[in-house]
């Protein structure tokens, strides 16, 4: 970990620097990437992170929209070239998209594009399904870098997309300016515990906002959708989603902490990662590049 994180380029600087704005479990993630994959995730996940910074830093969702078609023009209007943005030519240095690639980066950016005038989930069910459309494009775009079609996956657990997609709407409410960013909160949640979003946004320590987040964060556990770095059904491949794998387990451990503390320390918490983090971190790699 320590040698990739020596002399960089001022692209991969740039990269670290957005990255650290939205994300910070990367940060431990990416230490315990395969060296031939850890090349592609770094201007990836920062490609993620001002996408996911668009849907809300801009409190004038015409200036997010802008934001979005710049980026668009960036990813899909032309070949990467010198006056690409520095991430995007980062990011052309080390990978190769394909026709399918493309296509899912179309989809990045659409369904961000989309949340920034979303109608509201009904239910728990609908806000799952919703969860997944975030995170799908970006774990297919991963798993593409990283050599490994839908078809060797086997060794991805299936609450992953949930989870990451979960905690990604989260971070985008937790920075955004209004009652109206947190849009994704269920309806039949918000009327069982007798709370608006203006509330959740102004007194989040409250005890309905505080059961309220519980539901939906005890989802992890209720579901038993913890990662399984290994199995006896695991993928031949396992050592390419091991970086996903090592993401999974730090995620699981920050819904766990979200869920147990106050709504009120959630934009600490976010943002803060543990010495427990980093030895879990290091206990799931380990599991998955075993002999």
């Amino acid at each position: 970990m320590a040698s990739r994180i020596g002399k960089r380029s001022n692209e991969q600087l740039l990269c670290w620097e957005q990255v650290a704005k939205t994300n910070r479990l990367f940060r431990v993630s990416y230490g315990f990437a395969p060296s031939m994959h850890a090349p592609k995730l770094l201007p990836l996940y920062a490609l993620f992170s001002v996408v996911e910074e668009a849907c809300s830093r801009y409190s004038d969702e015409y200036v997010a929209r802008s934001k979005l078609a710049w980026w668009r023009q960036e990813c899909l209007g032309r070949d990467p070239g010198r006056n690409s943005h520095p991430i995007i030519r980062e990011l052309s240095r080390n990978a190769q998209f394909g026709p399918r690639d493309q296509r899912r980066m179309a989809r990045l950016l659409e369904d961000a594009e989309a949340r920034l005038d979303a109608a509201a989930p009904a239910t728990l069910d609908e806000l799952w399904r919703r969860c997944t459309i975030v995170s799908q494009p970006q774990l297919e775009l991963e798993l593409s870098l990283c050599g490994v079609e839908e078809a060797g996956c086997a060794g991805i657990e299936k609450g992953l997309g949930v989870r990451s997609g979960l905690i990604q709407l989260l971070r985008e409410s937790l920075r955004g300016p209004d009652a109206s960013a947190f849009w994704w909160l269920p309806l039949e949640l918000l009327a069982r515990h007798g709370v608006s979003r203006a509330e959740v946004q102004s007194t989040p320590g409250s005890d309905s906002a505080q059961a309220l987040f519980a539901d939906i964060l005890g989802w992890d556990d209720a579901c038993g959708n913890q990662p399984r770095p290994v199995g006896e059904d695991a993928s031949p491949r396992l050592d390419s989603v091991s970086h996903l794998l090592v993401l999974g387990t730090l995620q699981s451990r920050l819904l766990r902490r979200l869920r147990t503390g106050s709504p009120e320390q959630y934009p600490t918490e976010v943002n803060r990662t543990t010495v427990g983090d980093l030895f879990q971190a290091w206990k799931t790699a380990r599991q998955v590049n075993r002999p």
